[in-house]
């Protein structure tokens, strides 16, 4: 090997190593629980003992998978109910302010049903703790580093009720090499604001739907 093709050798090694790391970088975290809602649009009812900031706050985490994910109304914003069951077959997909297990979040798959090859969500609920010690941030400001924002925490959980798992790493990147914080990450701080999906996000919406 003669000086010149040496280099060109070198440079291409040193090229395909910087193609392979950035499409490492780039792979895909995103898991799935099941194949998905059965039928969408899926409605969704918020309990009435909840407040009206953490209502708008709600629906705007379902407008945020409808308009960057699905390209369509999945979830469907259908009122507000006084029923409070939950994880409880009644043909109602609900958002309930309770404490289940210390979590601040979760998410019920109710019923499910196995059609072609695979599980699907007939209906899903959704517990948001009422822990006295936890401070709910419900505005559209910057969240306090003391508070726990709302719209970061039911977003993560419908990506639950839309089929979705946790991931495992905290941050992706994509193919610009940009850092993306990851919705179904399973951890949420104090103070933190995850109001956007990143493209592993909208990646395990368009594998299910």
């Amino acid at each position: 090997m003669n000086i010149k093709s040496k280099k060109s050798f070198i440079f291409t090694v040193i090229v395909a190593i910087i193609l392979g790391l950035a499409f490492t970088l780039s792979i895909n975290a995103y898991y799935v629980n099941n194949r998905g809602l059965r039928s969408v649009p899926a409605d969704v009812y918020i309990a009435s003992h909840t407040t009206t900031n953490e209502r708008n706050r709600t629906t705007d985490a379902m407008s945020t998978w409808n308009n960057n994910a699905l390209g369509y109304t999945g979830l469907s914003y259908a009122g507000v109910t006084l029923m409070q069951n939950y994880n409880v077959y009644d043909g109602m997909n609900c958002v309930t302010k309770i404490t289940y297990a210390g979590y601040i979040g979760y998410c019920f798959y109710v019923k499910t049903s196995y059609l072609g090859g695979g599980t699907y969500i007939d209906e899903f609920d959704i517990t948001i703790s009422n822990d006295s010690n936890i401070t709910w941030y419900t505005s559209t400001g910057t969240c306090p580093s003391s508070d726990v924002d709302w719209q970061s925490n039911i977003l993560h959980e419908f990506g639950h009720a839309l089929g979705l798992g946790h991931t495992n790493p905290t941050k992706y990147f994509d193919f610009n090499g940009i850092q993306q914080r990851i919705v179904m990450y399973q951890g949420l701080s104090y103070g933190e604001m995850v109001r956007n999906l990143s493209y592993d996000d909208m990646s395990g919406i368009f594998y299910l739907y």
